[in-house]
């Protein structure tokens, strides 16, 4: 069985993270795993005409044996809402954004020492695109283009082009 290193142990790229930056990254990461479930169910109950009562999840999740969190009290504090698209209540964007330096460092750390931290790198890639306003999605169409000669159009371009992609 292979064993993540320690907080504090060097990975293979010579870099140290401490145990509060390992904390605070796993922290973020649990709440945009959370943030991202909301989202999910918010999008199931968008057809109903009964809106998704977060609070309620949330109380019925913390009594039993579901998930054990501190996170999920700031939940429990969230109105009552409409189907929103709101995926981080204001608190939690609020503790998101002191906690961001650290996941990014968490992410960088283990991407380039080879340690496999599916979740935590998913939940960054999540974050990422959850919070763009625009998404690089000319980039998608550039590799749909390389491998199936589609077509692709350039920012701010009207025209579809095709190129004449070199691949080894």
């Amino acid at each position: 069985a292979h064993r993540l290193p320690a907080a504090e142990s060097n990975f293979a790229t010579g870099t140290t993270l401490s145990a509060d930056t390992v904390g605070k990254a796993m922290k973020a990461a649990l709440t945009e795993a959370l943030a991202e479930g909301m989202a999910l169910l918010g999008n199931i109950f968008s057809s109903s005409a009964v809106p998704l009562d977060k609070a309620l999840l949330v109380n019925t999740w913390s009594n039993g044996c579901i998930i054990r969190s501190e996170l999920l009290e700031i939940w429990k504090e969230l109105p009552v809402c409409p189907n929103d698209n709101n995926i981080f209540p204001q608190k939690l964007d609020d503790m998101l954004l002191q906690l961001l330096p650290s996941w990014k460092q968490l992410v960088l750390a283990s991407t380039t020492g080879n340690i496999p931290m599916p979740a935590v790198t998913a939940g960054w890639q999540y974050y990422l695109l959850s919070s763009r306003k625009e998404l690089p999605a000319a980039i998608i169409a550039a590799q749909r283009d390389a491998f199936g000669n589609h077509l692709f159009k350039r920012k701010g371009s009207v025209k579809s082009i095709h190129h004449n992609w070199r691949l080894p």
